[in-house]
């Protein structure tokens, strides 16, 4: 879930609220992979496989929420594959930034140690 605050002018009215929006049932493929030899983990592969639902609702502005909730769901089914490109982009920043927490911890435990494997795909 999300919630994002909008403020926008038309014609000579300014018009401000929130937009609450859900995306439900999507699946991602995430395939992580560790060195052995220099014991870093990494993200090999990112990638949205089902895209779920995506739903908008409006609030702040009274009939106007319901009008504009209602168009949203008819122009979502255009912006769909926008914004799950957008979520994809923001959830991958997610898991490479816990990637690189597990490697600083990593590095910090372990020294130039040696192991029998080179590379794992998790």
């Amino acid at each position: 879930m999300f919630i994002y605050q909008y403020h926008t002018k038309i014609l000579l009215v300014d018009i401000s609220g929130d937009t609450q929006g859900k995306i439900t049932n999507i699946k991602a493929n995430i395939e992580l992979g560790f060195d052995f030899k220099t014991y870093q983990a990494s993200v090999e592969t990112f990638d949205i496989k089902d895209s779920g639902a995506i739903s908008l609702t409006f609030s702040g502005n009274g009939l106007l929420d319901w009008v504009t909730s209602r168009m949203t769901d008819a122009v979502t089914f255009f912006l769909h594959p926008i914004i799950i490109r957008i979520i994809e982009y923001m959830v991958k920043g997610g898991v490479e930034d816990g990637v690189k927490a597990i490697n600083e911890v990593v590095g910090s435990l372990l020294n130039n140690g040696t192991s029998t494997y080179d590379y794992l795909y998790i």
